[in-house]
């Protein structure tokens, strides 16, 4: 592996994810949901004087979003170790951790949306819609696996 998918530009990201094999659909779910965590804590930041709790918010927006970059690396791994034929449930545990992390992010970004700074309802929306289109991408993962 070239190195972090978190330490990768958006360009090799993307040229990864169109190659063969790993990383695959839960590692672009991961991304999306560290996007969506992103535009939360600049949301966040942003609205201390419409949200008494923004500081807390931001802080744990950035934690999300470190943490779903992990996860990405690690979907990355398992579907590797998936396609070598190895056993194990990891192709299935990560992206259900990776769902989980999307509906708080997304829960998150919807009470930005709605509470926080007006001039970055935009942003809010983007991360909101981010979280939900990795929470789909994980059910369509599960549905598979499961199918």
């Amino acid at each position: 592996m070239e190195g972090d998918l978190a330490e990768h530009s958006v360009e090799r990201l993307t040229r990864r994810l169109a190659g063969r094999g790993a990383p695959a659909a839960g590692s672009a779910a991961a991304v999306a949901t560290a996007m969506a965590a992103a535009l939360v804590v600049k949301v966040a930041e942003r609205s201390g004087s419409h949200l008494g709790d923004a500081t807390a918010i931001a802080r744990r927006a950035h934690d999300w979003r470190v943490r779903a970059l992990r996860l990405a690396e690690e979907d990355e791994a398992a579907v590797a170790a998936m396609l070598a034929g190895a056993p194990g449930r990891a192709a299935v545990v990560v992206p259900e951790e990776i769902d989980g992390l999307a509906a708080t992010v997304s829960a998150e970004a919807d009470r930005l949306a709605s509470e926080g700074n007006p001039r970055l309802r935009a942003d809010a929306v983007t991360a909101r819609v981010l979280a939900e289109a990795a929470r789909a991408a994980v059910d369509a993962i599960l549905a598979d696996d499961h199918g």
